[in-house]
């Protein structure tokens, strides 16, 4: 099955009284949000969640925006919703009284994540749900991300009597490429509802990223700018030893990229993002950097004698530093084939979109994009078999990796993959098998 951006999925089974229905762009850029909150934190990351809004008509709930929760975590990393959260979420179901973009949408329920568990409705999601979603046409949406494979999703809703399967969806179906069980709107419908918007006079909607739920910050008068000090590089070290922790069989050696496997294993007893310097509209990727830094050790001071030995180490490292700048980004560690018939997506700020791939090799890949992020931004890249819609064999045809960007160029941007086991890798490899049965990498 095809999408096309500008079209709505469809989910309905038998049991369910009424059909939803939510657009392609939405489910998708949810899916970006729980996968790199998925990301974001050793250990599965942190959970989120948000609110659906839309409308009903003739037997189907069409949602057709959201707003995600800002959760404060004082219970650990799963959406478990403090006093204060559940004052923010009041506050986000009445959104539709103030907020013009979603004037005359109605609340239609809510999604969250699970990292750690399977797709289900805890008693704390329950608890949730009947307090906060008790209408009849209220749903719940459970996604479960996974490293290196696609996010699945259940939805969960109240039949004709009012009764609530919680401990397992009817039916689970793949988010990102949409399975099989999500079908397209027909073309009839679609304009219907185009035309029951327009004579409701209902805004403008769609997509979720939105302030206005989050608490006005006062006015500060811009900083004095100041030069900032050069950074130091970052280690050298040879990407195999790198990626598994052994040197090279081939002897490359190139600039080190941090992996998250390097992230302490063992974290101290959790605490609050808070109390870990994380404030609490903080994206996922710099809540990462706050918990990487609080779990990393100090390093104890170096006695007189091996700060020698230090400065001469340090010493090769801006020279190996120096050697990459004048050799140029463009050096290539693998051989690299054409991307044509993959697609890319990555969260940029805006909807996601797909990208084309120029050239791919089995340790990075070339994205064609005018957006660019900074060398050395971590982000989390799904590459996708048969363009911009998804391919017929359902997952197997979508796969999201850690990547970092080493170097950009008109046009685009390069990025070196970051496995962090050797079955990821391996599983990469299958992946690019299956694009094209006879490449040689």
């Amino acid at each position: 099955m095809q999408t096309d951006d500008t079209r709505r999925l469809v989910w309905m089974i038998p049991e369910c009284p009424y059909r939803i229905t939510i657009p392609a762009t939405t489910l998708r850029e949810i899916n970006q949000i729980v996968t790199e909150s998925y990301y974001a934190a050793p250990r599965g990351g942190v959970e989120v969640g948000g609110v659906f809004f839309g409308v009903t008509a003739g037997g189907s709930l069409h949602i057709l925006a959201y707003r995600p929760l800002i959760c404060q975590y004082l219970m650990g990393p799963s959406f478990k919703l403090s006093v204060d959260d559940k004052a923010r979420l009041s506050n986000l179901l009445a959104l539709p009284d103030s907020d013009p973009k979603l004037a005359k949408l109605s609340v239609l329920g809510w999604y969250h994540s699970h990292h750690r568990s399977e797709i289900f409705l805890s008693q704390e999601d329950l608890a949730l749900y009947n307090e906060f979603f008790p209408g009849g046409h209220q749903v719940a949406l459970v996604l479960r991300p996974s490293h290196m494979k696609a996010t699945r999703a259940g939805f969960f809703f109240r039949d004709a009597e009012g009764l609530l399967q919680a401990h397992a969806p009817l039916q689970e179906f793949i988010v990102d490429p949409p399975g099989k069980e999500l079908m397209l709107l027909e073309e009839e419908a679609q304009s219907a509802l185009e035309q029951l918007l327009e004579a409701q006079r209902v805004p403008p909607h769609g997509g979720g990223r939105d302030t206005s739920m989050a608490a006005p910050k006062p006015e500060a008068p811009e900083p004095e700018l100041k030069p900032a000090p050069p950074a130091p590089p970052a280690p050298v070290a040879p990407l195999a030893q790198v990626a598994s922790g052994t040197v090279d069989s081939e002897g490359s050696s190139e600039l080190a990229i941090p992996l998250e496997s390097n992230i302490r294993s063992d974290p101290p007893p959790w605490v609050t993002v808070a109390a870990w310097g994380c404030q609490r509209d903080m994206p996922p990727t710099k809540i990462a950097e706050a918990v990487e830094d609080a779990q990393a050790p100090t390093t104890p001071a170096l006695p007189a004698k091996e700060r020698s030995a230090e400065r001469i180490s340090r010493g090769e490292r801006w020279l190996r530093a120096l050697r990459d700048l004048i050799l140029g980004s463009e050096r290539r560690s693998a051989n690299r084939t054409a991307g044509t018939g993959l697609a890319a997506f990555y969260w940029d700020g805006d909807l996601p979109k797909a990208h084309a791939v120029r050239d791919i090799s089995r340790r990075g890949v070339f994205v064609e994009s005018k957006f660019l992020w900074e060398r050395g931004t971590m982000i989390v890249l799904t590459l996708q078999i048969g363009g911009k819609g998804p391919a017929s064999q359902g997952p197997a045809d979508a796969i999201s990796i850690p990547a970092k960007v080493v170097r950009s160029a008109p046009g685009g941007m390069g990025l070196r993959f970051l496995f962090r086991h050797a079955e990821d890798r391996r599983l990469f490899l299958r992946f690019l098998l299956r694009w094209k049965p006879d490449l040689t990498l």
